[in-house]
């Protein structure tokens, strides 16, 4: 993946204008405070090609660290057998207690 964003960016002149939707893979226009966290290849490609800030880096990490509170929280959630016709209410409820408990721990710091 480090290497298709390193294509992708470098390249993007060559491009843009063949290409519908292709101004939004222009780097300067990319969110680095996006919601899921950036693959470590895309980070790789994004420092060499100095796009990324110990701020980025920072906001991507606690991204990291609020997936893997997620995927614990599911994990267990899940081993609990929840009926089909109350899993999403349960789920629901399971992830909000897991983050809720993530960030009174400052598990996100």
């Amino acid at each position: 993946l480090k290497q298709l964003t390193a294509d992708v960016s470098a390249r993007y002149d060559s491009y843009k204008n063949d290409v519908p939707g292709a101004a939004g893979l222009e780097v300067k226009r990319q969110t680095m405070k996006w919601v899921l966290p950036f693959h470590p290849g895309t980070v790789k490609a994004f420092k060499e090609a100095g796009h990324w800030t110990a701020e980025d880096q920072t906001h991507n990490d606690g991204l990291i660290k609020r997936q893997q509170v997620l995927a614990a929280a599911w994990t267990a959630y899940t081993k609990t057998n929840p009926p089909d016709d109350k899993f999403a209410d349960g789920w629901t409820a399971a992830r909000r207690a897991a983050l809720a408990q993530a960030t009174s721990s400052d598990a996100f710091d």
